[in-house]
């Protein structure tokens, strides 16, 4: 499983926590960074 930012839908914050918090769930999930532009 892949997480991917929509940097449209919600702010950094919001994803970064939200990839922490799913990460202990699934532990083969795969976070990609939050674009820099």
């Amino acid at each position: 499983m892949v997480l991917r930012p929509n940097p449209v839908l919600a702010p950094r914050n919001v994803y970064e926590a939200k990839a922490r918090r799913w990460q202990v769930e699934w532990t083969r999930l795969v976070v990609e960074p939050w674009p820099e532009r």
